[in-house]
């Protein structure tokens, strides 16, 4: 009777119950608001027919084996309202261990409206904007269709989503799944156990840690020294008046593009980045600081997103780089290293700048702030500084800290250059048998609900360029184009 006043009133039923699934509680750092509330969706494009069922069929035996048995789990609320794991006892043809579909659209790649649309670098003579991933929504989004996590919750749907669409010469993978479940790191575990499947070397694959249990349970409850930000911390009267100042670009109208950055420029960039510390240090007498091609990019773009700010603005900017803890928790929480963690570890270093510095002091100094941000904020003692920030001051939301003040300018980053996606090889799934390695030849990452200045880095593709994507408030990519553009002729906007 209860599920029937359910149905009459339009409201959305819970799915039973089934007594055998294996329960298994959200770990702490999955367990918060935002990635609850998060949908991913990354698609990769190869120009090649691949095969669908066996790139289902290797997928599923991965999702079979020991400690992957969680990406075909169900998820569910528990009696107190939790969310929670519930993973089948055994998978079958009606409880599957993914959620797979496909479409097959006979024509080549260029002749279909949508997929034609997929950007190609050819001919680029610096960064520009080349694509609209919202345009390309039906190849990412099964059924064209945005999900949240209801769609979990009042179904049976595995955790875990592939979409294929496949084309007389090409074909696109999608990946789908809530946040809760892992971050960019877990993904390239889930893409190197499926490629050892995809293989035929299921006897290679490693075992993840932390299946049905949480390593990370004591992270942020033994702290020793204090955050170096914490006097900066933004608390919940700050956030409010963040939330009222930024409630048009948080709630209202979007827009995503997909920039390509060629490997001439960025290569030529990072070298004169350095070859400029290189100076400072001979200078001193020192070893020249260290940065990566990652500090470069992110600490260029952070400059050109603050272009429509102005060199004398004084406000405040607050860039959040996502850093996985894997490494630095390798020797205790996450050991033993060559076991993957396909769940939630990150920490999120932050360097607070005012605009009207990082669009006029020079490129070297700023691509330095993150590299120190990340040495220094993450180390191991810092991170359990912050975890501890975050269960003492976002117990119930979880979410990540910010550190700024309510009038900061936001920038999030997640590089995904680590995770390697545009390395994975898919030939064995080749229709056409081939020798060559077959990679994908463009990735994006679309995200529901869409946040602004969210910015993930897709990474280098094989020919050495490197792609970045994001949503900002509608009518600021027009600025960022006119920048992008005036950097390719060889000249600031």
């Amino acid at each position: 009777m209860a599920m029937q006043i359910k149905k009459l009133l339009g409201l959305k039923s819970e799915v039973p119950v089934v007594p055998t699934d294996q329960v298994i509680p959200l770990h702490w750092f999955e367990d918060g608001f935002m990635w609850k509330t998060v949908i991913v969706y990354t698609l990769l494009a190869f120009d090649e027919a691949l095969d669908p069922e066996t790139l289902r069929d290797s997928l599923t035996r991965l999702i079979q084996r020991d400690g992957y048995k969680k990406l075909g789990a169900r998820i569910r609320k528990n009696a107190q309202g939790g969310v929670e794991y519930h993973v089948p006892a055994e998978f079958t043809a009606d409880r599957p261990a993914l959620a797979f579909t496909h479409v097959h659209h006979d024509m080549l790649m260029s002749d279909h409206p949508v997929a034609s649309k997929i950007p190609k670098p050819t001919g680029l003579s610096g960064p520009t904007v080349v694509g609209d991933p919202e345009e390309l929504s039906e190849l990412s989004r099964a059924g064209n269709a945005a999900l949240s996590l209801d769609a979990w919750l009042t179904t049976d749907r595995p955790t875990l989503g592939l979409h294929v669409t496949t084309f007389r010469d090409a074909t696109t993978v999608s990946l789908c799944w809530p946040h809760l479940a892992f971050d960019a790191m877990g993904k390239k575990a889930i893409l190197e156990g499926w490629m050892l499947a995809l293989q035929g070397r299921e006897d290679e694959i490693p075992t993840p840690i932390g299946y049905d249990t949480d390593p990370l349970a004591e992270l942020g409850k033994h702290a020793k020294e204090k955050h170096l930000l914490a006097d900066r911390r933004v608390g919940n009267v700050g956030m409010a008046g963040y939330v009222a100042r930024n409630v048009v670009g948080l709630l209202g109208p979007k827009e995503i593009r997909m920039v390509c950055i060629p490997a001439a420029f960025w290569q030529k960039m990072v070298a004169d980045v350095r070859a400029e510390l290189a100076g400072l240090g001979a200078a001193a007498g020192e070893e020249p600081p260290f940065v990566t091609e990652g500090d470069v990019l992110v600490a260029w773009w952070t400059r050109v997103c603050c272009s429509h700010m102005g060199e004398s603005s004084t406000a405040l900017v607050a860039a959040q780089n996502a850093m996985s803890l894997r490494r630095v928790l390798a020797d205790d929480l996450l050991s033993p290293a060559d076991r993957p963690f396909i769940s939630m570890a990150l920490t999120f270093p932050t360097v607070l700048l005012p605009a009207g510095e990082i669009l006029t002091k020079p490129l070297s100094w700023l691509a330095l702030q993150f590299r120190n941000a990340i040495k220094e904020q993450g180390a191991r003692e810092q991170v359990e500084a912050y975890a501890a920030l975050q269960r003492e001051f976002n117990a119930s939301m979880r979410t990540p800290v910010f550190f700024g003040d309510s009038g900061m300018y936001n920038l999030f980053y997640s590089n995904w250059q680590r995770a390697g996606l545009f390395d994975f090889d898919f030939r064995l799934a080749a229709k056409t048998p081939t020798e060559k390695p077959l990679r994908a030849s463009y990735i994006h990452c679309v995200q529901d609900p869409a946040f602004p200045e969210g910015w993930p880095i897709s990474g280098k593709d094989e020919k050495g360029n490197y792609w970045i994507s994001g949503f900002r408030q509608k009518g600021l990519w027009a600025k960022v184009e006119a920048e992008l553009k005036a950097q390719s002729n060889g000249k600031a906007a």
